[in-house]
């Protein structure tokens, strides 16, 4: 596993146990290195005590290039694709 392979699964972690606190999930379909395309599937979760407190994929998407930048990694796209 290559230093970038493993700075996006860290961040993906990171935030995958952000969003499980309401039920959601983050799984990697592809990083890209070469390209800097990352492609996500996100289930969001939903916190019947705090309807606003749940990340929506926008949200999460802007969280991921920021926790991506803050390793070092720099992506071109990120895509967060959303799940029932």
């Amino acid at each position: 596993m290559s230093d970038q392979d493993a700075a996006v699964q860290e961040v993906l972690d990171s935030m995958n146990q952000i969003v499980a606190r309401d039920g959601g999930d983050i799984k990697l379909i592809d990083f890209d290195a070469a390209a800097g395309v990352l492609n996500v599937e996100y289930r969001m979760g939903v916190d019947p005590d705090c309807a606003t407190c749940s990340i929506p994929p926008e949200m999460l998407q802007s969280f991921l290039v920021e926790g991506l930048r803050a390793h070092g990694v720099t992506t071109n796209e990120v895509i967060v694709a959303g799940v029932e």
